[in-house]
């Protein structure tokens, strides 16, 4: 139950425990290169995966080009019922040219998340976790008669929370969360409907901040040894917003 305001996620399973991986892809206009190292550290784990793309082929309507790049990495460690993990990923295309000036796109995030488990029985767990995430959007710019506008958004996010499981009922299995997420837009800068100039109306908003608190309950219930039925209830309050 992950909540009305989760806009973006990501999914990274690791099915590899152990080793070291490079793999180097080069076609025309396009490079890749890919690492993958994981080891243990006594009773820990740990992985990192880095990946990069260099390319002159980005996909534009003709006569428009623009060279593209791509970074992104993961780092984890995990061991004694804790989890760390950093993720971070930014695409850049430059100046796109062969038409209207354009200075291109940006997009980078980075986050860094961090669990711990405990069992308190044997058919009880808690789990707390926390993340913060950082995200920078540059969209180009708008040319008007007097300058040139960009578009950008700067923002970030803190979310803590905790999780109590129970699984001493028969095929059920019950999970109890309560979680706060502050958020924060720095500067977000865009353009909504054309005016009554012909011009696209300039949206600035700066240094806002929403505060949501949530309280969730889930029952995974086993209807089949091949079937299971996920039900589960939500409620965010959005009272704290400015």
């Amino acid at each position: 139950l992950y909540g009305d305001f989760a806009f973006q996620g990501l999914l990274n399973v690791l099915t590899r425990r152990g080793g070291r991986e490079l793999s180097v892809s080069v076609s025309r206009g396009e490079q890749q290169v890919h690492g993958l190292l994981s080891g243990a550290l006594g009773a820990w784990q740990w992985s990192a995966s880095l990946a990069a793309l260099h390319g002159s082929d980005v996909i534009l309507p003709r006569p428009r080009e623009a060279s593209e790049r791509r970074h992104s990495g993961i780092l984890r460690l995990e061991g004694e019922g804790a989890l760390l993990q950093f993720m971070a990923h930014e695409r850049d295309i430059g100046t796109i040219t062969g038409g209207p000036p354009d200075p291109g796109f940006l997009d980078a995030a980075w986050s860094l998340a961090a669990e711990k488990r405990w069992t308190l029985g044997a058919d009880l767990g808690l789990r707390l976790h926390g993340q913060w995430l950082d995200n920078e959007v540059d969209s180009g710019e708008l040319q008007t008669p007097t300058e040139a506008i960009s578009k950008i958004f700067l923002g970030r996010q803190a979310r803590v929370g905790a999780e109590l499981e129970y699984g001493g009922w028969a095929r059920h299995a019950w999970l109890f969360g309560i979680e706060r997420t502050e958020g924060r837009i720095d500067r977000a800068r865009f353009f909504s409907n054309f005016g009554p100039s012909g011009l696209p109306n300039l949206v600035d908003v700066r240094d806002q901040r929403r505060q949501v608190q949530s309280f969730y309950l889930q029952d995974a219930v086993e209807l089949t040894p091949e079937l299971r039925l996920t039900l589960g209830l939500r409620f965010d309050d959005n009272r704290d917003i400015d």
